[in-house]
Formats: structure tokens, sequence, C-alpha cells
């Protein structure tokens, strides 16, 4: 008896140990046209707000900018005291902005980064998912902006959302 628990016990810590050793990889293997290719590193810009005074280019959702001055047209840094206080610096002569911007509501909706991979016609894909909540008594305009390398975006960029419930 008292060796079966000895055998649960370093078992267990074993698996344990081994679940908190795991770690995930900035990069997913995925396929197009049945070719291996890798999820494109990205950035997401922390703590900006799209301002209230503006519209969004075209009046679209999901835009690209490509310089600090549309992105100051656009957007404002809301910066915080604390641990991830400080926003996102952006170098636009390196990188470009994937920007979805919903407009004011009271529903909770929540904007998430899914990933940024090659497709088949020699651009990318930007998936984002969005989350449906309750209403609220207030109202919020959800943004998400994802940085990539410039030189990605020159062949077009897709925007796919999913809708998570």
């Amino acid at each position: 008896m008292k060796k079966t628990i000895t055998v649960l016990f370093i078992t267990l810590l074993v698996m344990i140990v081994s679940s908190c050793s795991c770690t995930k990889k900035s990069y997913n293997s995925n396929t197009v046209d049945n070719k291996a290719v890798n999820t494109i590193e990205t950035i997401i810009a922390k703590n900006y707000f799209f301002k209230n005074d503006v519209s969004t280019p075209e009046n679209k959702e999901e835009f690209i900018i490509k310089t600090q001055e549309e992105f100051d047209r656009y957007f404002s840094p809301a910066a915080f005291m604390g641990k991830d206080g400080e926003v996102t610096k952006i170098d636009f002569n390196k990188q470009v902005a994937l920007c979805v911007v919903l407009g004011e509501t009271p529903i909770d909706k929540r904007l998430g980064f899914v990933d940024v991979k090659p497709n088949k016609d020699n651009g990318i894909t930007y998936t984002y998912s969005l989350t449906i909540g309750k209403k609220m008594d207030y109202t919020i305009r959800p943004c998400l902006i994802v940085l990539i390398d410039k030189k990605l975006s020159e062949k077009g960029v897709e925007f796919h959302r999913l809708f998570v419930r």
C-alpha cells in the first residue's frame, strides 16, 4: 500500500513539474496550399484609445495606418502608472498598424488577436476575434492595434473576423 501511494505521488509530481515547464512559441505552424508556413511576428499595441472626435478612415472598421501623422489623427496615448502602463512604441519607418475600431456601443464587445499569417495571394491574413457580452450602463469604443513589419503589408492585408460567444 505504501509503495502504491509513493508511485502515485511521484507520478503526480512529474505531471505537475512537466506542465509548468511548457513554453508557448511565438510562431505557429500552419498550411497554405499544402505548404508549411509560419505565423508572422506581431506586436499588440497597448494603451491607445481611438479619438472620439474623428471617424475611422472611409468609415471602415478595419484599416491600415502607415505613418505617425495618420496614427496621431485617430489615436491618442492612454498611459497610466504602474506595471504595463506605458504605451507601445511604434516605428512607422519599419512597421504598419493593422487597426480594428468598432463603433461606440453600450454592449460589452471585446476584440482579441488570433494571428497574422501569409495567404495564398502572397499577401497576409489578419485574424481577430470579437466576443459580444452583455449590455452595460456606459458606452465603449473597442479597438485593437497590431503592428507588423512594413514590408509584409505591401502585397495586401485581408482582415478576417471570428465571432466568439
